[in-house]
Protein backbone atom coordinates (compact mmCIF):
# COMPACT_ATOMS: atom_id res chain seq x y z
CA UNK A 1 0.00 0.00 0.00
CA UNK A 2 1.24 3.45 -0.87
CA UNK A 3 1.14 6.49 1.37
CA UNK A 4 0.24 9.56 -0.62
CA UNK A 5 1.42 12.48 1.38
CA UNK A 6 1.05 13.84 4.87
CA UNK A 7 -1.93 15.99 3.99
CA UNK A 8 -3.95 13.03 2.73
CA UNK A 9 -3.16 10.95 5.82
CA UNK A 10 -3.98 13.86 8.13
CA UNK A 11 -7.41 14.40 6.60
CA UNK A 12 -8.34 10.75 6.86
CA UNK A 13 -7.00 10.21 10.36
CA UNK A 14 -8.87 13.29 11.50
CA UNK A 15 -12.02 11.90 9.89
CA UNK A 16 -11.71 8.73 11.99
CA UNK A 17 -11.31 10.84 15.14
CA UNK A 18 -14.40 12.84 14.18
CA UNK A 19 -16.45 9.71 13.64
CA UNK A 20 -15.40 7.91 16.79
CA UNK A 21 -15.74 11.05 18.91
CA UNK A 22 -19.28 11.52 17.65
CA UNK A 23 -20.35 7.95 18.31
CA UNK A 24 -18.97 7.91 21.81
CA UNK A 25 -20.46 11.31 22.54
CA UNK A 26 -23.60 12.98 21.25
CA UNK A 27 -24.62 11.25 18.01
CA UNK A 28 -26.70 14.20 16.85
CA UNK A 29 -23.67 16.49 16.68
CA UNK A 30 -20.48 14.99 15.25
CA UNK A 31 -17.97 17.09 17.16
CA UNK A 32 -14.44 17.64 15.94
CA UNK A 33 -11.37 16.86 18.00
CA UNK A 34 -10.67 19.90 20.19
CA UNK A 35 -7.12 20.33 18.92
CA UNK A 36 -8.33 20.29 15.29
CA UNK A 37 -11.42 22.54 15.17
CA UNK A 38 -12.60 21.79 11.63
CA UNK A 39 -16.28 21.77 12.57
CA UNK A 40 -19.02 19.11 12.59
CA UNK A 41 -19.29 16.26 10.08
CA UNK A 42 -22.20 17.29 7.80
CA UNK A 43 -25.54 15.49 8.03
CA UNK A 44 -28.47 15.60 5.61
CA UNK A 45 -32.08 14.45 5.28
CA UNK A 46 -31.11 11.97 2.57
CA UNK A 47 -28.16 11.08 0.31
CA UNK A 48 -28.31 9.10 -2.95
CA UNK A 49 -25.43 6.83 -4.07
CA UNK A 50 -22.35 8.54 -5.49
CA UNK A 51 -21.90 8.97 -9.23
CA UNK A 52 -18.84 10.58 -10.79
CA UNK A 53 -17.64 11.86 -7.43
CA UNK A 54 -20.82 13.61 -6.33
CA UNK A 55 -23.99 12.37 -4.62
CA UNK A 56 -27.42 13.94 -4.87
CA UNK A 57 -28.59 14.94 -1.39
CA UNK A 58 -31.78 16.39 0.06
CA UNK A 59 -32.12 18.95 2.83
CA UNK A 60 -35.40 20.66 3.80
CA UNK A 61 -37.11 19.18 0.71
CA UNK A 62 -34.61 20.75 -1.67
CA UNK A 63 -31.93 18.90 -3.63
CA UNK A 64 -28.25 19.59 -4.16
CA UNK A 65 -25.00 17.59 -4.25
CA UNK A 66 -22.29 16.63 -1.77
CA UNK A 67 -18.72 15.49 -2.44
CA UNK A 68 -16.72 12.55 -1.05
CA UNK A 69 -15.93 14.54 2.11
CA UNK A 70 -19.63 15.13 2.79
CA UNK A 71 -19.28 18.81 1.95
CA UNK A 72 -21.90 20.71 -0.04
CA UNK A 73 -20.70 20.89 -3.64
CA UNK A 74 -23.91 22.28 -5.19
CA UNK A 75 -26.40 24.15 -2.95
CA UNK A 76 -29.81 22.74 -1.99
CA UNK A 77 -32.00 24.85 -4.27
CA UNK A 78 -33.62 22.35 -6.70
CA UNK A 79 -36.92 20.49 -6.58
CA UNK A 80 -35.51 17.54 -8.56
CA UNK A 81 -32.09 16.38 -9.78
CA UNK A 82 -30.58 13.20 -11.22
CA UNK A 83 -27.22 11.52 -10.71
CA UNK A 84 -24.32 12.83 -12.78
CA UNK A 85 -23.64 11.00 -16.02
CA UNK A 86 -20.84 11.98 -18.39
CA UNK A 87 -20.29 15.13 -16.36
CA UNK A 88 -23.86 16.44 -16.46
CA UNK A 89 -26.92 16.02 -14.23
CA UNK A 90 -30.58 16.57 -15.03
CA UNK A 91 -32.16 19.41 -13.05
CA UNK A 92 -35.76 20.58 -12.87
CA UNK A 93 -36.50 24.29 -12.81
CA UNK A 94 -40.07 25.61 -12.90
CA UNK A 95 -41.44 22.36 -14.28
CA UNK A 96 -38.92 22.00 -17.11
CA UNK A 97 -35.77 19.90 -17.32
CA UNK A 98 -32.25 20.93 -18.25
CA UNK A 99 -28.67 20.04 -17.31
CA UNK A 100 -25.98 21.40 -15.01
CA UNK A 101 -22.27 20.67 -14.71
CA UNK A 102 -20.41 19.70 -11.56
CA UNK A 103 -19.88 23.32 -10.55
CA UNK A 104 -23.66 23.78 -10.41
CA UNK A 105 -23.75 25.93 -13.55
CA UNK A 106 -26.76 25.42 -15.83
CA UNK A 107 -25.19 24.51 -19.18
CA UNK A 108 -28.34 23.37 -21.02
CA UNK A 109 -31.35 25.53 -20.26
CA UNK A 110 -34.39 23.78 -18.70
CA UNK A 111 -36.80 23.57 -21.65
CA UNK A 112 -37.63 19.87 -21.94
CA UNK A 113 -40.74 18.01 -20.75
CA UNK A 114 -38.55 15.04 -19.79
CA UNK A 115 -34.81 14.48 -19.84
CA UNK A 116 -32.63 11.41 -19.35
CA UNK A 117 -28.96 10.85 -18.50
CA UNK A 118 -26.22 11.29 -21.07
CA UNK A 119 -24.97 8.08 -22.66
CA UNK A 120 -22.31 8.06 -25.37
CA UNK A 121 -22.58 11.82 -25.70
CA UNK A 122 -26.35 11.89 -26.19
CA UNK A 123 -29.35 12.29 -23.88
CA UNK A 124 -32.96 11.34 -24.61
CA UNK A 125 -35.41 14.25 -24.15
CA UNK A 126 -39.11 14.85 -24.77
CA UNK A 127 -40.33 17.86 -26.74
CA UNK A 128 -44.05 18.41 -27.46
CA UNK A 129 -44.84 14.85 -26.46
CA UNK A 130 -42.23 13.25 -28.76
CA UNK A 131 -38.77 11.87 -28.02
CA UNK A 132 -35.42 12.75 -29.54
CA UNK A 133 -31.82 13.16 -28.34
CA UNK A 134 -29.59 16.15 -27.69
CA UNK A 135 -25.81 16.55 -27.77
CA UNK A 136 -23.77 18.10 -24.97
CA UNK A 137 -24.45 21.54 -26.38
CA UNK A 138 -28.20 21.06 -25.95
CA UNK A 139 -28.80 20.79 -29.71
CA UNK A 140 -31.20 18.19 -31.08
CA UNK A 141 -28.96 15.59 -32.71
CA UNK A 142 -31.91 13.22 -33.18
CA UNK A 143 -35.18 14.87 -34.14
CA UNK A 144 -37.95 14.68 -31.53
CA UNK A 145 -40.35 12.58 -33.61
CA UNK A 146 -40.54 9.24 -31.83
CA UNK A 147 -43.16 7.72 -29.52
CA UNK A 148 -40.46 5.87 -27.56
CA UNK A 149 -36.68 6.13 -27.36
CA UNK A 150 -34.11 4.28 -25.28
CA UNK A 151 -30.61 5.48 -24.27
CA UNK A 152 -27.74 4.92 -26.70
CA UNK A 153 -25.72 1.74 -26.47
CA UNK A 154 -22.86 0.76 -28.80
CA UNK A 155 -23.64 3.73 -31.01
CA UNK A 156 -27.37 3.14 -31.51
CA UNK A 157 -30.64 3.85 -29.72
CA UNK A 158 -33.88 1.89 -30.03
CA UNK A 159 -36.76 4.07 -31.26
CA UNK A 160 -40.45 3.39 -31.87
CA UNK A 161 -42.81 5.22 -34.19
CA UNK A 162 -46.33 4.19 -35.13
CA UNK A 163 -45.97 0.91 -33.26
CA UNK A 164 -42.86 -0.26 -35.15
CA UNK A 165 -39.26 -0.26 -33.92
CA UNK A 166 -36.01 0.83 -35.53
CA UNK A 167 -32.55 2.07 -34.53
CA UNK A 168 -30.92 5.49 -34.95
CA UNK A 169 -27.27 6.45 -34.71
CA UNK A 170 -25.91 9.45 -32.83
CA UNK A 171 -26.68 11.71 -35.80
CA UNK A 172 -30.29 10.55 -36.04
CA UNK A 173 -29.85 8.38 -39.15
CA UNK A 174 -32.07 5.30 -39.18
CA UNK A 175 -30.26 1.98 -39.30
CA UNK A 176 -33.00 0.14 -41.19
CA UNK A 177 -34.53 1.76 -44.29
CA UNK A 178 -37.79 -0.10 -43.79
CA UNK A 179 -38.59 -1.70 -40.47
CA UNK A 180 -41.66 -3.63 -39.41
CA UNK A 181 -40.23 -4.76 -36.11
CA UNK A 182 -42.64 -5.37 -33.26
CA UNK A 183 -39.84 -5.60 -30.70
CA UNK A 184 -36.20 -4.50 -30.53
CA UNK A 185 -33.48 -4.56 -27.91
CA UNK A 186 -30.25 -2.54 -27.50
CA UNK A 187 -27.06 -3.60 -29.23
CA UNK A 188 -24.71 -5.78 -27.21
CA UNK A 189 -21.49 -7.40 -28.46
CA UNK A 190 -22.23 -5.89 -31.88
CA UNK A 191 -25.60 -7.61 -32.25
CA UNK A 192 -29.19 -6.68 -31.49
CA UNK A 193 -32.12 -9.07 -31.15
CA UNK A 194 -35.33 -8.10 -32.87
CA UNK A 195 -38.74 -9.61 -33.55
CA UNK A 196 -40.45 -9.12 -36.89
CA UNK A 197 -44.07 -8.64 -37.88
CA UNK A 198 -44.55 -12.42 -38.05
CA UNK A 199 -43.29 -13.04 -34.50
CA UNK A 200 -39.88 -14.47 -35.41
CA UNK A 201 -36.77 -13.57 -33.44
CA UNK A 202 -33.45 -12.90 -35.18
CA UNK A 203 -30.28 -10.83 -34.83
CA UNK A 204 -28.99 -7.89 -36.85
CA UNK A 205 -25.48 -6.42 -36.92
CA UNK A 206 -24.41 -2.79 -36.58
CA UNK A 207 -24.60 -2.32 -40.36
CA UNK A 208 -28.31 -3.13 -40.22
CA UNK A 209 -27.91 -6.45 -41.99
CA UNK A 210 -29.46 -9.75 -41.01
CA UNK A 211 -26.92 -11.75 -38.96
CA UNK A 212 -28.69 -15.03 -38.23
CA UNK A 213 -31.98 -16.47 -37.06
CA UNK A 214 -31.76 -19.07 -34.28
CA UNK A 215 -34.20 -21.96 -34.46
CA UNK A 216 -35.92 -20.85 -31.28
CA UNK A 217 -39.15 -19.45 -29.85
CA UNK A 218 -37.25 -16.85 -27.83
CA UNK A 219 -33.75 -15.34 -27.90
CA UNK A 220 -31.80 -13.43 -25.26
CA UNK A 221 -29.43 -10.47 -25.60
CA UNK A 222 -25.75 -11.29 -26.14
CA UNK A 223 -23.56 -10.75 -23.09
CA UNK A 224 -19.86 -11.67 -23.09
CA UNK A 225 -20.33 -13.28 -26.49
CA UNK A 226 -23.13 -15.70 -25.61
CA UNK A 227 -26.93 -15.73 -25.76
CA UNK A 228 -29.55 -18.09 -24.34
CA UNK A 229 -32.16 -19.26 -26.85
CA UNK A 230 -35.28 -21.21 -25.91
CA UNK A 231 -37.39 -23.71 -27.82
CA UNK A 232 -40.25 -25.97 -26.82
CA UNK A 233 -37.66 -28.56 -25.76
CA UNK A 234 -35.55 -26.32 -23.51
CA UNK A 235 -32.74 -23.77 -23.63
CA UNK A 236 -29.21 -23.77 -25.02
CA UNK A 237 -26.36 -21.36 -25.80
CA UNK A 238 -25.24 -19.85 -29.08
CA UNK A 239 -22.13 -17.75 -29.75
CA UNK A 240 -22.01 -14.46 -31.66
CA UNK A 241 -21.92 -16.33 -34.98
CA UNK A 242 -25.13 -18.16 -34.17
CA UNK A 243 -23.34 -21.48 -33.59
CA UNK A 244 -24.76 -23.72 -30.89
CA UNK A 245 -22.19 -24.32 -28.15
CA UNK A 246 -24.08 -26.28 -25.47
CA UNK A 247 -26.58 -29.03 -24.97
CA UNK A 248 -30.26 -28.41 -24.23
CA UNK A 249 -31.40 -27.95 -20.63
CA UNK A 250 -34.82 -27.55 -19.06
CA UNK A 251 -33.71 -24.40 -17.24
CA UNK A 252 -30.81 -22.13 -18.15
CA UNK A 253 -30.03 -18.73 -16.63
CA UNK A 254 -27.02 -16.47 -16.36
CA UNK A 255 -24.78 -16.75 -13.31
CA UNK A 256 -23.16 -13.80 -11.57
CA UNK A 257 -19.77 -14.99 -12.81
CA UNK A 258 -18.99 -14.14 -16.45
CA UNK A 259 -18.83 -17.19 -18.71
CA UNK A 260 -21.03 -19.40 -16.49
CA UNK A 261 -24.71 -20.36 -16.59
CA UNK A 262 -26.95 -22.06 -14.02
CA UNK A 263 -28.64 -25.16 -15.47
CA UNK A 264 -31.18 -27.83 -14.55
CA UNK A 265 -32.36 -30.90 -16.41
CA UNK A 266 -33.91 -34.27 -15.56
CA UNK A 267 -33.58 -33.80 -11.82
CA UNK A 268 -29.94 -32.69 -12.00
CA UNK A 269 -28.64 -29.27 -10.99
CA UNK A 270 -25.38 -27.66 -12.01
CA UNK A 271 -23.67 -25.05 -14.12
CA UNK A 272 -22.34 -24.72 -17.65
CA UNK A 273 -18.74 -23.57 -18.17
CA UNK A 274 -18.28 -21.73 -21.50
CA UNK A 275 -14.49 -21.71 -21.08
CA UNK A 276 -14.30 -25.51 -21.07
CA UNK A 277 -17.60 -26.01 -22.95
CA UNK A 278 -18.68 -28.50 -20.31
CA UNK A 279 -21.67 -29.00 -18.02
CA UNK A 280 -21.12 -29.84 -14.34
CA UNK A 281 -24.25 -31.51 -12.94
CA UNK A 282 -25.32 -33.87 -10.16
CA UNK A 283 -28.47 -35.54 -8.80
CA UNK A 284 -27.38 -35.23 -5.17
CA UNK A 285 -27.51 -31.42 -4.95
CA UNK A 286 -30.48 -29.07 -5.14
CA UNK A 287 -28.29 -26.29 -6.49
CA UNK A 288 -24.66 -25.84 -7.54
CA UNK A 289 -23.17 -22.43 -8.31
CA UNK A 290 -20.13 -21.82 -10.54
CA UNK A 291 -16.79 -21.80 -8.70
CA UNK A 292 -15.79 -18.65 -6.89
CA UNK A 293 -12.23 -18.56 -5.58
CA UNK A 294 -11.95 -22.26 -6.42
CA UNK A 295 -15.06 -23.52 -4.62
CA UNK A 296 -18.68 -23.98 -5.67
CA UNK A 297 -21.53 -23.25 -3.31
CA UNK A 298 -23.99 -26.16 -3.24
CA UNK A 299 -27.21 -27.10 -1.46
CA UNK A 300 -27.85 -30.64 -0.20
CA UNK A 301 -30.91 -31.69 1.79
CA UNK A 302 -31.64 -28.03 2.51
CA UNK A 303 -28.18 -27.27 3.92
CA UNK A 304 -25.31 -25.31 2.37
CA UNK A 305 -21.73 -26.38 1.84
CA UNK A 306 -18.95 -26.19 -0.75
CA UNK A 307 -17.58 -28.59 -3.35
CA UNK A 308 -14.61 -28.54 -5.71
CA UNK A 309 -14.77 -28.73 -9.53
CA UNK A 310 -15.07 -32.53 -9.27
CA UNK A 311 -18.09 -32.12 -6.94
CA UNK A 312 -16.20 -33.53 -3.98
CA UNK A 313 -17.21 -32.02 -0.64
CA UNK A 314 -14.61 -29.59 0.68
CA UNK A 315 -16.66 -27.78 3.35
CA UNK A 316 -19.43 -29.92 4.93
CA UNK A 317 -23.11 -29.11 4.53
CA UNK A 318 -23.62 -27.70 8.00
CA UNK A 319 -25.11 -24.28 7.32
CA UNK A 320 -28.68 -23.06 6.87
CA UNK A 321 -27.33 -20.39 4.53
CA UNK A 322 -24.03 -19.57 2.80
CA UNK A 323 -22.84 -17.09 0.19
CA UNK A 324 -20.19 -17.56 -2.45
CA UNK A 325 -16.59 -16.79 -1.51
CA UNK A 326 -15.60 -13.17 -1.99
CA UNK A 327 -12.29 -11.72 -0.93
CA UNK A 328 -11.38 -15.03 0.74
CA UNK A 329 -14.45 -15.27 2.98
CA UNK A 330 -18.01 -16.58 2.75
CA UNK A 331 -21.03 -15.51 4.80
CA UNK A 332 -22.61 -18.45 6.62
CA UNK A 333 -25.64 -18.81 8.86
CA UNK A 334 -25.81 -21.11 11.88
CA UNK A 335 -28.44 -21.12 14.63
CA UNK A 336 -30.07 -18.08 13.11
CA UNK A 337 -26.92 -15.93 13.24
CA UNK A 338 -24.40 -14.92 10.57
CA UNK A 339 -20.62 -15.18 10.54
CA UNK A 340 -17.77 -15.86 8.10
CA UNK A 341 -15.67 -18.87 7.11
CA UNK A 342 -12.50 -19.08 5.03
CA UNK A 343 -11.81 -21.49 2.15
CA UNK A 344 -10.62 -24.11 4.65
CA UNK A 345 -14.02 -24.09 6.32
CA UNK A 346 -12.69 -22.42 9.46
CA UNK A 347 -15.10 -20.06 11.20
CA UNK A 348 -12.80 -17.06 11.35
CA UNK A 349 -15.56 -14.66 12.45
CA UNK A 350 -18.18 -16.28 14.74
CA UNK A 351 -21.88 -16.48 13.83
CA UNK A 352 -23.14 -13.71 16.11
CA UNK A 353 -24.72 -11.17 13.75
CA UNK A 354 -28.36 -10.62 12.79
CA UNK A 355 -27.32 -9.55 9.28
CA UNK A 356 -24.05 -9.65 7.35
CA UNK A 357 -22.87 -8.44 3.95
CA UNK A 358 -19.90 -9.70 1.87
CA UNK A 359 -16.50 -8.15 2.45
CA UNK A 360 -15.65 -5.28 0.16
CA UNK A 361 -12.58 -3.04 0.38
CA UNK A 362 -11.56 -4.95 3.51
CA UNK A 363 -14.79 -4.22 5.41
CA UNK A 364 -18.15 -5.93 5.87
CA UNK A 365 -21.39 -4.34 7.02
CA UNK A 366 -23.00 -6.28 9.89
CA UNK A 367 -25.99 -5.74 12.17
CA UNK A 368 -26.05 -6.24 15.94
CA UNK A 369 -29.53 -5.88 17.43
CA UNK A 370 -30.92 -2.96 15.41
CA UNK A 371 -27.67 -1.18 14.65
CA UNK A 372 -25.16 -1.49 11.79
CA UNK A 373 -21.40 -1.19 11.83
CA UNK A 374 -18.39 -2.37 9.80
CA UNK A 375 -15.91 -5.06 10.81
CA UNK A 376 -12.52 -5.95 9.38
CA UNK A 377 -11.36 -9.49 8.61
CA UNK A 378 -10.36 -10.03 12.21
CA UNK A 379 -13.96 -9.36 13.26
CA UNK A 380 -13.03 -6.06 14.89
CA UNK A 381 -15.43 -3.14 14.59
CA UNK A 382 -13.63 -0.48 12.59
CA UNK A 383 -16.81 1.57 12.25
CA UNK A 384 -18.87 1.12 15.44
CA UNK A 385 -22.33 -0.47 15.37
CA UNK A 386 -24.17 2.79 15.95
CA UNK A 387 -25.79 3.32 12.56
CA UNK A 388 -29.32 2.71 11.33
CA UNK A 389 -28.00 1.90 7.85
CA UNK A 390 -24.66 1.61 6.04
CA UNK A 391 -24.26 1.25 2.31
CA UNK A 392 -21.39 -0.97 1.17
CA UNK A 393 -18.16 0.90 0.42
CA UNK A 394 -17.30 1.72 -3.18
CA UNK A 395 -14.11 3.54 -4.16
CA UNK A 396 -13.48 4.18 -0.47
CA UNK A 397 -16.78 5.98 0.16
CA UNK A 398 -20.09 4.94 1.76
CA UNK A 399 -23.36 6.51 2.86
CA UNK A 400 -24.74 5.85 6.34
CA UNK A 401 -27.73 6.81 8.46
CA UNK A 402 -27.16 8.04 11.99
CA UNK A 403 -29.99 9.14 14.30
CA UNK A 404 -32.30 9.58 11.33
CA UNK A 405 -29.80 11.69 9.34
CA UNK A 406 -27.45 10.71 6.52
CA UNK A 407 -23.67 11.15 6.46
CA UNK A 408 -20.81 10.31 4.11
CA UNK A 409 -18.26 7.81 5.44
CA UNK A 410 -14.79 7.14 4.07
CA UNK A 411 -13.14 3.76 4.52
CA UNK A 412 -10.85 4.19 7.53
CA UNK A 413 -8.65 1.21 6.73
CA UNK A 414 -7.82 2.72 3.34
CA UNK A 415 -6.98 6.22 4.55
CA UNK A 416 -3.35 5.87 3.45
CA UNK A 417 -4.61 5.24 -0.10
CA UNK A 418 -6.36 8.60 -0.38
CA UNK A 419 -4.70 11.60 -1.96
CA UNK A 420 -5.84 15.02 -3.10
CA UNK A 421 -6.40 15.43 -6.85
CA UNK A 422 -6.27 19.04 -8.06
CA UNK A 423 -7.73 19.91 -11.48
CA UNK A 424 -4.80 20.70 -13.78
CA UNK A 425 -4.68 24.20 -15.18
CA UNK A 426 -2.24 23.17 -17.90
CA UNK A 427 -3.25 23.02 -21.54
CA UNK A 428 -2.42 19.88 -23.49
CA UNK A 429 -1.25 19.82 -27.10
CA UNK A 430 -0.84 16.74 -29.27
CA UNK A 431 1.37 17.19 -32.33
CA UNK A 432 0.78 20.92 -32.19
CA UNK A 433 -3.01 20.76 -31.88
CA UNK A 434 -5.00 21.48 -28.68
CA UNK A 435 -6.38 18.34 -27.00
CA UNK A 436 -9.43 18.54 -24.75
CA UNK A 437 -8.29 16.13 -22.03
CA UNK A 438 -9.24 16.42 -18.37
CA UNK A 439 -6.18 16.03 -16.17
CA UNK A 440 -5.56 16.07 -12.42
CA UNK A 441 -2.35 16.83 -10.58
CA UNK A 442 -1.49 14.42 -7.77
CA UNK A 443 1.77 15.01 -5.91
CA UNK A 444 3.18 16.94 -8.84
CA UNK A 445 2.29 14.47 -11.59
CA UNK A 446 -0.39 14.71 -14.29
CA UNK A 447 -2.99 11.93 -14.39
CA UNK A 448 -5.42 11.35 -17.29
CA UNK A 449 -8.08 8.82 -18.30
CA UNK A 450 -6.69 6.30 -20.77
CA UNK A 451 -9.72 6.50 -23.09
CA UNK A 452 -9.18 10.25 -23.60
CA UNK A 453 -5.53 9.75 -24.58
CA UNK A 454 -6.37 6.82 -26.90
CA UNK A 455 -9.03 8.98 -28.53
CA UNK A 456 -6.76 11.95 -29.34
CA UNK A 457 -3.93 9.68 -30.56
CA UNK A 458 -6.11 7.46 -32.74
CA UNK A 459 -4.97 9.16 -35.98
CA UNK A 460 -1.31 9.58 -35.02
CA UNK A 461 1.91 7.63 -35.32
CA UNK A 462 1.38 6.33 -31.79
CA UNK A 463 -2.22 5.20 -31.93
CA UNK A 464 -3.16 2.50 -29.47
CA UNK A 465 -6.12 0.62 -28.05
CA UNK A 466 -6.46 -0.78 -24.56
CA UNK A 467 -8.23 -3.36 -22.43
CA UNK A 468 -8.71 -3.26 -18.68
CA UNK A 469 -8.87 -6.69 -17.05
CA UNK A 470 -10.40 -6.22 -13.64
CA UNK A 471 -9.87 -9.87 -12.66
CA UNK A 472 -6.10 -9.50 -13.13
CA UNK A 473 -6.01 -5.82 -12.08
CA UNK A 474 -4.16 -5.09 -15.31
CA UNK A 475 -4.30 -2.54 -18.12
CA UNK A 476 -3.14 -3.91 -21.49
CA UNK A 477 -2.09 -1.52 -24.27
CA UNK A 478 -2.27 -2.58 -27.93
CA UNK A 479 0.21 -0.39 -29.78
CA UNK A 480 -0.50 0.62 -33.39
CA UNK A 481 -4.16 -0.39 -33.10
CA UNK A 482 -6.86 2.20 -33.75
CA UNK A 483 -9.07 2.98 -30.77
CA UNK A 484 -12.80 2.88 -31.53
CA UNK A 485 -14.58 5.74 -29.72
CA UNK A 486 -17.51 4.88 -27.45
CA UNK A 487 -18.95 8.39 -27.28
CA UNK A 488 -17.88 9.21 -23.71
CA UNK A 489 -14.38 10.51 -24.45
CA UNK A 490 -13.11 14.06 -23.79
CA UNK A 491 -15.88 14.77 -21.29
CA UNK A 492 -14.81 17.32 -18.70
CA UNK A 493 -16.59 17.59 -15.39
CA UNK A 494 -15.52 21.24 -15.04
CA UNK A 495 -15.41 20.64 -11.29
CA UNK A 496 -13.03 23.32 -10.04
CA UNK A 497 -12.32 22.03 -6.51
CA UNK A 498 -9.86 19.33 -5.38
CA UNK A 499 -11.23 15.78 -5.30
CA UNK A 500 -10.54 12.72 -3.21
CA UNK A 501 -8.39 10.26 -5.18
CA UNK A 502 -8.20 6.60 -4.15
CA UNK A 503 -4.83 5.06 -5.01
CA UNK A 504 -4.57 1.53 -6.38
CA UNK A 505 -1.43 -0.16 -7.66
CA UNK A 506 -1.95 -1.75 -11.06
CA UNK A 507 0.03 -3.56 -13.75
CA UNK A 508 0.28 -1.79 -17.10
CA UNK A 509 1.53 -3.94 -19.95
CA UNK A 510 1.61 -4.18 -23.72
CA UNK A 511 0.57 -7.01 -26.00
CA UNK A 512 4.28 -7.47 -26.78
CA UNK A 513 5.32 -8.21 -23.23
CA UNK A 514 6.42 -4.87 -21.77
CA UNK A 515 5.09 -4.48 -18.24
CA UNK A 516 5.37 -2.10 -15.30
CA UNK A 517 3.76 -1.74 -11.89
CA UNK A 518 2.30 1.71 -11.55
CA UNK A 519 -0.11 3.79 -9.54
CA UNK A 520 -3.60 4.55 -10.74
CA UNK A 521 -6.21 6.67 -8.99
CA UNK A 522 -9.98 6.38 -8.83
CA UNK A 523 -11.28 9.94 -9.21
CA UNK A 524 -15.02 10.61 -9.45
CA UNK A 525 -15.59 6.98 -10.42
CA UNK A 526 -13.06 7.02 -13.29
CA UNK A 527 -9.61 5.45 -13.31
CA UNK A 528 -6.71 7.82 -14.00
CA UNK A 529 -3.14 6.93 -15.01
CA UNK A 530 0.09 8.89 -14.90
CA UNK A 531 0.71 10.40 -18.34
CA UNK A 532 4.42 9.54 -18.26
CA UNK A 533 3.72 5.86 -17.51
CA UNK A 534 1.59 5.57 -20.65
CA UNK A 535 4.08 7.64 -22.71
CA UNK A 536 6.91 5.27 -21.77
CA UNK A 537 5.01 2.17 -22.93
CA UNK A 538 3.47 3.66 -26.07
CA UNK A 539 6.72 5.55 -26.74
CA UNK A 540 5.89 9.18 -27.38
CA UNK A 541 7.46 12.38 -26.06
CA UNK A 542 5.95 14.44 -23.23
CA UNK A 543 7.47 17.86 -22.57
CA UNK A 544 6.57 20.92 -20.51
CA UNK A 545 6.35 24.33 -22.17
CA UNK A 546 6.75 26.66 -19.21
CA UNK A 547 6.27 29.84 -21.27
CA UNK A 548 2.76 28.88 -22.38
CA UNK A 549 1.86 26.57 -19.48
CA UNK A 550 1.40 23.60 -21.83
CA UNK A 551 2.00 19.87 -21.76
CA UNK A 552 3.31 19.05 -25.22
CA UNK A 553 2.86 15.52 -26.62
CA UNK A 554 4.84 14.73 -29.77
CA UNK A 555 4.10 11.32 -31.27
CA UNK A 556 6.97 11.49 -33.82
CA UNK A 557 9.52 11.75 -31.01
CA UNK A 558 10.35 8.75 -28.78
CA UNK A 559 9.93 8.81 -25.04
CA UNK A 560 13.09 9.90 -23.28
CA UNK A 561 14.31 12.40 -20.77
CA UNK A 562 11.15 14.49 -21.04
CA UNK A 563 10.35 17.43 -18.83
CA UNK A 564 6.61 17.19 -18.23
CA UNK A 565 5.45 15.43 -15.11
Amino acid sequence: MYKNGTKCGLISKLYIVLLLTALIGNASVLAAEASDPVGPLPQYDYIEPFSEGLAAARENNRWGFVNEFGEVAIPFVYSEVSAFSEGLAVVRVEGRYGYMDQNGDIVIEPRFEQAGPFREGRAVVRVDGKYGAIDRGGNLAVAAEYDEMQPFNEGFAVVCKGGYYNYVNRNGDRLLATARLTDAYPFSSGLARVRDYYGSWYYINSSGYFAFRPAADWADTFIDGYSIVTTGYGSYLIDSKGVRVSGTFEIMERADEAGYFIIYSNGRYGYYDTFKRTAVMSYQYQRILPPSEGLSLAVKDGLYGFVDTNLRTVIPFNYSYAGKFEDGLSIVMKNGKYGYINTKGEEVIPCIYEEAEPFNEGLAVVRVDRNYGCIDKAGTFVIPDEFGYIQGFENGVSIAKLSGRYVVLRNPIRYESFAEAVPSGAKIKVDGEPADIEAYVIEGHNYIQIKDLAYVLRGSYKKFDFEYRADADMLILYNNKVYVPGGSEQIKSRYAKPRAALCEEITIGTAYGGKVRALSYIIAGGRYFKLRDIAALVDFSVEWNADDGEIVITTAKPYGNDTAR
